[in-house]
């Protein structure tokens, strides 16, 4: 008896020697909820402007020498016609895409480039001016706008022309 026993034991080990240690649970793992009761990060995370990376950058520059960065000058303007408080901003020119940001009736941006019915602009945090954007003198070399101010894609609808 105390010889079967033995080999039991003896075999159970060598099987557990053989397993692949990529099946079995890890040690710290947490176990994931599922159903009706299970959060997504989103869900638990408070929420905040976005602040991810834009799929469809704002091109500004490589214009003729004498030419602004950004050529035009707008505001936000008709919203009450079309039945909207805000403007959204996306990530790029498609309703089907995150809004960035939203912005209210007046607000001053800088048309950088258009696709469609949309405009790309670039508008400065609530309280500075549009000319802190840096976008209203020439850059020499076309290139994505990576600040000091905010960027993304709008509804051309909604924009007002002022200089430019």
């Amino acid at each position: 008896m105390m010889k079967s026993t033995l080999a039991l034991s003896l075999s159970v080990l060598a099987l557990a020697a053989c397993s692949d240690p990529a099946e079995a649970p890890a040690e710290d793992a947490v176990a994931t909820p599922v159903g009706p009761e299970a959060t997504t990060a989103a869900d638990t995370q408070p929420s905040e402007p976005y602040d991810g990376p834009v799929p469809m950058p704002i091109k500004v520059g490589g214009d003729e020498p004498q030419m602004d960065a950004c050529g035009t000058n707008a505001r936000v303007a008709g919203l009450e016609a079309g039945g909207e408080t805000y403007l959204s901003v996306r990530d790029a020119p498609s309703d089907m895409v995150k809004e960035r940001d939203r912005l209210e009736d007046a607000r001053a941006v800088a048309i950088c480039a258009t696709d469609g019915e949309w405009s790309g602009v670039v508008y400065p945090e609530e309280g500075q001016a549009i000319g802190s954007c840096e976008v209203s003198s020439p850059i020499a070399e076309e290139r994505n706008y990576v600040g000091p101010c905010l960027q993304g894609w709008v509804r051309s609808q909604y924009l007002e022309e002022i200089a430019g």
